[in-house]
């Protein structure tokens, strides 16, 4: 079975009960009759449930100095006991902040402490004498938490090596004698993250939910996880295998992909990468994945790749240049008729994404430079690429973007009224409404022109796209609120100025700034501290 678990965390893993490899969780019993402690022993680990109890003590002093020592998971203590009472150390290791599940082991007429001792917070006992039957049950409930605990911190250790420069180390439950297999997934065409907002393949991965390991696998692996890539329409999937040749791997990527792709428009890929051994690697691996995926992606098609494959390899660069030279000195009409043939062309030779962009790029460059035409930028291209599910749209796109070099209007324009009340009224409506998720189909929808050219129109009165203008908005109101309401939180500042993820916030933060929201506000208090003030 695999738990995906996101806004901070995206996360598959395998509970313990599924036939895969079990997730060990270690107990401690603390009880001062000896036959009792080592029938509890013996019942647990004859569950064979994944329980391992690693130490044991005969009193309450003792059992304290025995659970700091070897920081178990789990405490099973009786109440009544020389030296300390069960109730006295539980209270006194909770108060300190140490973290377990503390479990009450309890006779009938100690019940009235264990009841006690529920309602300061632990949530289970055992009765003496032991049912093994509600022990089962007790268990299997307990594995099932602690399989589920252990697997969000794993993965939240996964996604802060991708998202930030922390570099703590790895939890225990990573730790894999075999190779760890990297996959990258994109939904839709592989941008930067800036342009997470009108990105075709940004729902296709959807909230989270509780799924059948078949739908990754038929066969399950030692472990797996899925955390959140540097953008909505991406997802990194990690799997722990016994041999760097597992024949599984291929299998389950391909058999998740189609299963993805039958729910959504924008096509799903996935890139495969060299097993690796050091769990530190992990992000290493990962960015190396991303360097390398466009280079197989087809634009509108879905694959699964590995790493190592051949690639297409792109033409004579200086002929390219002259081509694209004669290209944009035709006609409007003929530029766009020989462009369209050209995508055809394209798809026919299975030409990837890196060409495509590479290739607009230098039309874009070679465009003719009309008075008043915004030119053609590499993050225009990215934003197109982002918005569109075929090859074919995004040339369509890009050429009618391409339009104004030549003197005409973007398709969907029209003149009901001078066009900058119209810019106006969306920036109106974006400062409005900045926290908001907004899209390219929402502003169509609400000002009645065509996306592409509201984007143009915008881009041609302000300098910048509707959606960086989004992005900077953002950022600015994220300033202020670092600068003059401090006691915040991370997570509730990135709230506030429209991102669910606190550590996508602050990467989108640094990016515009140069300095992540803590290291701003640090610097602000400094300065402030010193007369200054951050403009």
């Amino acid at each position: 079975m695999l738990f995906s678990i996101a806004a901070i965390i995206r996360m598959v893993g395998q509970l313990s009960n599924l036939g895969g490899a079990l997730t060990m969780h270690s107990i401690v019993l603390i009880e001062d009759e000896p036959p009792t402690l080592f029938m509890v022993k013996d019942l647990i680990e004859a569950l064979d449930l994944g329980f391992e109890v690693i130490g044991y003590a005969f009193n309450g002093e003792d059992g304290e100095a025995t659970v700091r020592e070897l920081k178990p998971d789990i405490v099973i203590t009786d109440i009544k006991m020389p030296a300390k009472d069960g109730l006295s150390l539980i209270g006194d290791m909770t108060a300190e902040g140490f973290e377990t599940e503390w479990i009450i082991l309890s006779g009938y007429a100690d019940f009235e402490y264990a009841v006690l001792a529920l309602r300061n917070g632990v949530k289970d006992y055992i009765l003496k004498p032991v049912d093994p039957s509600a022990l089962q049950t007790l268990f299997e409930h307990i594995a099932e938490k602690l399989t589920r605990k252990k697997m969000e911190v794993e993965a939240a250790y996964l996604y802060r090596q991708l998202h930030s420069s922390d570099r703590c180390s790895a939890p225990s439950g990573l730790r894999h004698e075999g190779v760890y297999t990297p996959v990258l997934i994109t939904a839709g065409n592989l941008v930067d993250s800036m342009h997470d907002g009108l990105h075709a393949g940004r729902h296709v991965f959807g909230q989270p939910t509780e799924t059948d390991f078949g739908h990754f696998g038929v066969v399950p692996f030692a472990k797996s996880w899925i955390v959140q890539g540097y953008s909505k329409s991406h997802q990194v999937l990690l799997l722990a295998t016994d041999s760097p040749k597992d024949v599984h791997v291929r299998q389950a990527v391909e058999q998740w992909v189609t299963e993805k792709n039958s729910d959504s428009e924008a096509r799903i890929n996935a890139l495969i990468g060299a097993p690796f051994s050091d769990i530190h690697m992990f992000s290493e691996r990962v960015q190396n994945l991303y360097r390398s995926l466009k280079q197989w992606i087809l634009i509108g098609q879905s694959h699964v790749f590995t790493a190592g494959m051949p690639v297409v390899t792109f033409e004579n660069s200086a002929e390219w240049v002259y081509k694209c030279s004669r290209l944009t000195s035709q006609s409007y009409t003929a530029f766009r008729n020989q462009l369209l043939q050209w995508e055809r062309q394209w798809q026919e030779q299975n030409y990837p994404q890196a060409f495509v962009e590479l290739l607009m790029t230098k039309i874009a460059d070679a465009l003719p430079n009309k008075a008043g035409a915004m030119h053609i930028q590499v993050g225009d291209i990215q934003e197109l690429l982002a918005a569109s599910v075929s090859q074919t749209e995004a040339v369509e796109r890009f050429a009618n973007l391409a339009g104004a070099a030549f003197g005409e209007e973007p398709l969907g324009s029209k003149r009901a009224g001078p066009l900058s009340d119209v810019v106006e009224s969306i920036e109106a409506y974006l400062t409005m409404n900045y926290f908001l998720p907004v899209s390219y189909d929402s502003l169509q929808e609400r000002f009645g022109y065509h996306k592409d050219y509201l984007s143009y129109l915008f881009r041609q009165h302000k300098g910048i796209s509707p959606n960086k203008y989004i992005t900077m908005l953002r950022v600015e109101n994220a300033k202020r609120i670092l600068r003059d309401i401090g006691e915040l939180t991370l997570k509730e500042t990135a709230e506030r100025v429209g991102y669910e993820d606190p550590l996508y916030f602050s990467r989108v933060f640094k990016n515009v700034t140069g300095l992540s929201p803590s290291t701003f506000r640090e610097q602000f208090r400094g300065d402030e501290k010193g007369g200054d003030v951050i403009a």
